[in-house]
C-alpha cells in the first residue's frame, strides 16, 4: 500500500474541546447608597443656589457673560471620601461650589485645575473648622501664579458676576 493511500483511510482522532470552567459567583446585590437622598438634595440645591460663584472654564466666558444657559454641576471642593476620613460633614454648604460641566471635567483630569483664588470666602471657614483637610486642599487646589493667567489656565470672573 502506498504512503498517501495509508493516509487518506485513518480517521483522525477529534481533539477534545477545551473545556472552560465557569466559577460560579454568588450573586449580590450592589449596596445602596449610604447617603440619606434628601442630605444629599438638600447640598445640592445650597450649593447650586450659590450662583455667582460659579466657576467655568475662559472660553466659556462669552457664553456665561452673554446670559446663555451653561450646564452646571455641584462640586465638592473637598472630596467626600476626605471628609469621612477626617471627621468633616460631607454635606456641609459651605463645601461646595458651582461648577460647569467642562469645568468640573477639566478639574479632575487636572488639565485645569480650579485655582484658591476662584474659590468663595466661605471654604476658609470651612477648612478653619475642620484643620485636617488642609493638606488635601493644598495638594488639590494650587495658587493662581501670574505664569497660569499667561497661559491662560485660569478662568477670570467677569465683574457683574462677583
Amino acid at each position: 500500500m502506498s504512503r498517501d493511500l495509508a493516509r487518506s483511510q485513518v480517521t483522525p482522532i477529534p481533539k477534545p474541546e477545551k473545556s472552560r470552567k465557569v466559577i460560579a459567583r454568588p450573586k449580590t446585590a450592589k449596596p445602596k447608597s449610604t447617603v440619606p437622598a434628601d442630605e444629599s438634595k438638600a447640598w445640592y440645591a445650597a450649593v447650586m443656589h450659590k450662583r455667582q460663584s460659579l466657576i467655568w472654564t475662559g472660553d466659556e466666558y462669552d457664553q456665561i457673560a452673554a446670559g446663555d444657559a451653561v450646564r452646571s454641576q455641584g462640586h465638592h471642593i473637598v472630596s467626600r471620601q476626605e471628609c469621612r476620613k477626617h471627621g468633616a460633614p460631607e454635606w456641609d454648604a459651605r463645601n461646595g461650589v458651582p461648577v460647569t460641566k467642562r469645568r468640573h471635567e477639566r478639574h479632575h483630569s487636572r488639565v485645569e485645575p480650579i485655582h484658591r483664588s476662584e474659590l468663595p470666602e466661605e471654604i476658609f471657614a470651612f477648612l478653619t473648622d475642620y484643620p485636617r483637610l488642609w493638606p488635601y486642599f493644598t495638594r488639590t487646589y494650587p495658587e493662581a501664579t501670574s505664569a497660569n493667567v499667561a497661559e491662560g489656565d485660569f478662568a477670570t470672573k467677569p465683574e457683574a458676576n462677583r
